[in-house]
């Protein structure tokens, strides 16, 4: 187990400043078994980095030993980060009283994204900060942290992001391109249950190394629903609720279902899913051009609309036509059902078998 220590901060940048009002300790890569704000301080490989915290994640992930890139801090703040108007960058969804439901701001030395009424993100290149106002949305933190906050940390730093679930078969990893509701979480479990690793789900980062695209580790967890819960494991067991208000679970993988990926895996395929119900059910599988695919991997990435307006776009456009040259994309159109999964699967190998 990795463990660092927490010492109190005597330097005086602004930068420093701005990490100490909130923590009051800086980071140091070389001393053990010290706590952070009541927590021992913990490293993480996850999406290709290593990432330093002491955060209380509702579900385990894989440890290091190795130095980390970035250190996430989380504190109680009574009142949100004054964050100047003029930095807006983008704003999503309204509120009864008016406000957006989030907030994307560009400051000096750091990004900010904002949840209105509950946490304010301060995204650097060596820290994220997470200032949570209200306690009550503490649940909050671990979703948008694994999910809309790496997303912008990785693409300010040229790595680009899709939403989709990925799975490695045969040390080979297959991408599941789709928004919500579209399939890939089933798609991803329905590997797993035919004896394949999960290796992201909701967030899939991509790294090259040696000119090969690698798809990224995530975090080893999915987020179910009772009906998955029951087709998969055969019961909806006792597990962490992914928001309040909704049914769906979060379930560690290697507890009872599925096995993790050990490592970032070469990406060969992505792939758009598609419930049909015509073709008598059967499941087909159909490459996109270039210039589709490009499209669809613009469409169905991670905060296409920030990524935009942050002045990333260039970058990911040309990281998506590097990927697509390399890496098909293709639809995978194929019918409704759980039970119709086996089938999906084994058309699956059967294209990367063709490769």
């Amino acid at each position: 187990m990795s463990r660092e220590t927490a010492e109190p901060s005597n330097v005086t940048t602004p930068h420093a400043l701005l990490i100490g009002r909130t923590i009051g300790a800086v980071v140091h890569q070389h001393r053990n078994d010290v706590h952070e704000a009541g927590g021992i301080i913990r490293r993480f490989d996850v999406y290709g980095t290593v990432l330093a915290t002491a955060f209380p994640f509702a579900t385990p992930g894989p440890e290091t030993n190795a130095r980390a890139a970035v250190r996430f801090t989380c504190a109680e703040v009574p009142t949100p980060y004054a964050l100047d108007p003029g930095c807006l960058v983008d704003a999503q969804g309204r509120r009864d009283d008016g406000e957006a439901d989030f907030a994307f701001y560009r400051l000096p030395g750091f990004d900010a994204v904002r949840i209105t009424g509950a946490t304010d993100f301060l995204v650097a290149d060596d820290y994220i900060e997470c200032r949570l106002v209200d306690p009550a949305h503490r649940y909050l933190v671990e979703i948008a942290l694994m999910g809309m906050v790496f997303a912008l940390w990785l693409e300010r730093r040229g790595l680009p992001t899709l939403h989709a679930s990925a799975a490695t078969v045969d040390g080979r990893a297959v991408g599941f391109l789709g928004s919500r509701g579209g399939g890939k979480t089933s798609l991803a479990a329905g590997c797993l249950n035919a004896g394949h690793a999960l290796l992201a789900d909701d967030l899939l980062a991509i790294r090259w190394t040696d000119g090969t695209a690698y798809g990224q580790r995530g975090w080893p967890a999915l987020r179910l629903w009772p009906d998955q819960l029951r087709h998969f494991v055969g019961a909806v067991p006792d597990l962490p609720v992914v928001h309040p208000d909704h049914h769906k679970r979060r379930m560690h993988i290697g507890d009872g279902f599925g096995r993790f990926a050990h490592s970032a895996t070469p990406l060969v395929r992505l792939y758009l899913p598609e419930r049909t119900v015509a073709d008598g059910g059967r499941v087909s599988i159909q490459r996109l051009d270039g210039r589709h695919a490009v499209m669809a991997l613009l469409r169905h990435s991670f905060l296409p609309r920030e990524v935009e307006r942050f002045g990333l776009q260039p970058e990911r456009l040309r990281q998506f036509a590097r990927l697509v040259a390399g890496v098909p994309v293709a639809v995978l159109r194929y019918p409704s059902g759980f039970d119709r999964l086996t089938d999906v699967v084994a058309a699956i190998e059967a294209d990367l078998a063709e490769q």
